[in-house]
């Protein structure tokens, strides 16, 4: 449960715990997923 409070922690949400959405705005952009329906595939290797 460490590893998932600690990501919690810095804004990624696990199927327990949910990021307060203070930690989820600290995200880097490219890496935000709630509500996102894009389609970003191609930007991932």
């Amino acid at each position: 449960m460490q590893i998932k409070t600690a990501l919690v922690a810095v804004g990624h949400d696990t199927k327990e715990l949910k990021a307060t959405q203070e930690a989820y705005d600290s995200v880097h952009p490219c890496c935000k997923y709630r509500d996102d329906d894009a389609d970003d595939s191609e930007m991932h290797h």
